[in-house]
């Protein structure tokens, strides 16, 4: 915290102090928990009411950022939304609803695939593929962060879906 602030506090305390009405209203009141010494008990308040502010500033700090990584992951949704959108026209493909198939179809279009497709394929799968040659399989698995599998198509392509 900086000095300036430091500062601040006992002065915020003794505008608080003073709008509760000061060592008058606490004197009579204060008696059985520091019996006649007001200002053992006024340091004790001052003490309470800066842990108050510290813990205030560490609780706002944390609604921060929270806010803050709420916003970078909204900013990401919204990249994925737009890359899906832009895919699916270029594409052809249908609405996908699940939010891995978008992720997927958003990944390999901003990895510049341009063999997207609908794909049906093995176990009654139908959903978003890219087709890849086979000795591009690998470096097309790193592209995305969804898990996938593969299909052969044929001697040398694959087609690469969701898993």
């Amino acid at each position: 915290m900086s000095d300036e602030r430091q500062n601040d506090q006992p002065q915020s305390f003794e505008k608080w102090w003073e709008s509760k009405g000061g060592d008058e209203t606490f004197s009579g009141r204060l008696d059985c928990t520091a019996p006649g010494n007001l200002e053992d008990a006024k340091s004790l308040f001052q003490e309470a009411y800066e842990a108050g502010h510290q813990q205030a500033l560490v609780d706002i700090k944390a609604e921060v950022d929270e806010l803050t990584e709420d916003l970078v992951e909204l900013a990401e949704e919204d990249i994925i939304l737009s890359q899906y959108e832009q895919a699916r026209a270029e594409f052809n493909l249908p609405e996908y609803w699940s939010s891995v198939y978008r992720k997927f179809v958003s990944d390999f279009y901003a990895a510049d695939r341009r063999t997207l497709r609908h794909y049906n394929g093995r176990r009654y799968y139908s959903g978003p593929a890219v087709i890849v040659p086979r000795n591009e399989l690998v470096k097309a698995i790193r592209e995305t962060t969804v898990l996938v599998r593969w299909d052969e198509m044929g001697v040398s392509d694959l087609a690469l879906y969701p898993e």
